[in-house]
């Protein structure tokens, strides 16, 4: 599917498709070591009090499940993108859930407990099924990563969640929740691009980039020079000309009268007079 984007293959519906997008990004991470890139991203994921994810300090194991179905005791059944099982050279392991959207807000939002006394809103929903999924598993930490094509943090996005999930369940999970943005990615794949030393690697992480440059989905880096060409530049400031002509008008000389002029206005059959001048300064 890469070669097929990069060559401009797909509809513009097609290219669209977060799903593709999803699949595209953490679908590299199947082939690849977490180290090139994917390790990267998640560091760039903070909560709202602009926190990382305490990950294992030594990523040993990486698994990626994509779309699991996901329905932890009573709670109602979700299907985030993907979910991350980091386990540390220490053995401790780190579950992380991604929630991704590009062009697309969530599929459903929170309602008042009095209709429905579980958490409806998705990011709500899905941290409900991690934390319970954590604790059954036993997972030393757990986070939810809510990835949009957004360049600052979607903070209504996740305070309704927070929110539904504390009215609901008691604990809103503030903590776990974390955001980044697709528009960080490029400048990862780049300087891992430059890095690796396996040529089918750099190749792949590359794609990725190119396809990533073609969504538009970057930060904007400034206006570069390179390949601009403005000549021989030889300028300077002049001083502004103070003689003005007004060629080819011709003004007549003109005076204004002292006498009082009379005007008579007539309408309807009367007729009025007034005598008026221009006032002599003194």
């Amino acid at each position: 599917m890469f070669i097929a984007q990069i060559r401009n293959k797909l509809t513009r519906q097609e290219e669209q498709m977060e799903d593709l997008l999803t699949s595209n990004v953490f679908g590299l991470w199947r082939y690849l070591p977490a180290e090139l890139g994917l390790l990267q991203l998640l560091e760039t994921a903070k909560n709202c009090e602009g926190q990382g994810i305490p990950m294992p300090y030594e990523v040993a194991e990486t698994h990626l499940d994509f779309w699991p179905w996901l329905r932890e005791g009573a709670s109602k059944g979700c299907e985030p993108d993907v979910l991350i099982d980091l386990v540390g050279s220490d053995g401790k392991k780190c579950l992380v859930l991604i929630e991704a959207k590009h062009l697309s807000g969530k599929s459903s939002i929170a309602t008042n407990v009095t209709d429905e006394p579980l958490p409806t809103d998705q990011l709500a929903r899905e941290m409900l099924n991690l934390r319970l999924l954590a604790q059954r598993n036993s997972a030393d930490s757990h986070a939810l990563v809510y990835v949009t094509s957004d360049a600052g943090l979607p903070i209504k996005d996740l305070s309704d969640a927070i929110t539904e999930l504390t009215d609901k369940t008691g604990v809103g999970s503030a903590d776990q929740f974390y955001w980044t943005s697709w528009r960080v990615l490029p400048q990862i794949l780049r300087a891992v691009e430059l890095s690796a030393r396996d040529p089918v690697e750099k190749k792949l992480v590359g794609d990725l980039r190119i396809i990533l440059d073609q969504m538009g989905l970057d930060y904007f880096r400034g206006i570069s020079s390179m390949g601009w060409s403005l000549g021989n530049q030889h300028w300077s400031f002049k001083q502004p000309s103070t003689t003005f002509s007004w060629a080819p008008l011709i003004v007549h000389p003109y005076v204004f009268r002292s006498t009082p002029l009379r005007f008579i206005w007539g309408r309807g059959g009367t007729r009025a007079s007034f005598d008026w001048g221009w006032h002599v300064a003194k």
